[in-house]
């Protein structure tokens, strides 16, 4: 299965060229995260999005990769740091099953978010969703521990997805900006999907994709 997962980074982007940011980006994300991938998580870059509304290409000659960065050049400038910001939220929600949306990670780098009218995430802006998630998980986490007592302790599917979800809810908690949770405390690209690699810097001004098989 592939998913798309996000990177929040730091830089002085104000002095730093343009065509610089994106191998920036990518030497960030390598050092930063790629040492927790294992041998069935093939990764591809897609595209950077800056504070200030650049895209920046770093997949090469991938022509996926390209079609997926063309739905950020689409968005106007001024609206594509709040635009890749939601996409984030979305892939968080998403996972957690927000409002019952069903998973999406299977569907392709180039089709990552569900289509106008499949469900409710779209609705929201990204801070919107934030809230949506802080009111709407904690109480399906207690129904669902509620559901769980007294029954036998067999692995089951119910308690998979408790488990699952719990885990996102506790690297969501753990997030100095919502959605991206720091790196470590056991993370894997099979946990969550919005990082933050900005290591207590003055907030992060870009955000990298990167598609990762799962």
């Amino acid at each position: 299965m592939h998913s798309v997962h996000n990177f929040l980074l730091h830089t002085e982007i104000e002095s730093i060229p343009l065509a610089e940011i994106g191998q920036w980006a990518l030497t960030a994300y390598k050092e930063g995260f790629e040492h927790i991938l294992d041998e069935n998580n093939w990764d591809s870059p897609l595209y950077a999005v800056t504070s200030r509304g650049d895209v920046v290409e770093v997949f090469g000659h991938d022509p996926d990769a390209r079609h997926a960065s063309r739905e950020a050049t689409a968005v106007s400038i001024g609206s594509r740091w709040e635009w890749a910001r939601k996409l984030a939220t979305e892939c968080v929600a998403t996972d957690m099953r927000l409002f019952g949306v069903s998973d999406v990670s299977i569907r392709s780098p180039v089709d990552h978010r569900p289509p106008h009218g499949e469900n409710e995430l779209l609705r929201y802006t990204a801070d919107e969703l934030i809230g949506k998630i802080c009111t709407h998980i904690p109480t399906r986490l207690s129904t669902a521990y509620t559901a769980a007592c007294g029954r036998s302790p067999q692995p089951s599917i119910a308690g998979h997805e408790r488990r699952a979800l719990a885990a996102q809810y506790e690297a969501f908690m753990r997030c100095d900006t919502p959605p991206f949770t720091p790196t470590g405390y056991g993370m894997t690209p099979y946990t969550y999907r919005a990082h933050d690699l900005t290591y207590e810097s003055e907030g992060g001004n870009v955000i990298l994709f990167v598609d990762i098989h799962t």
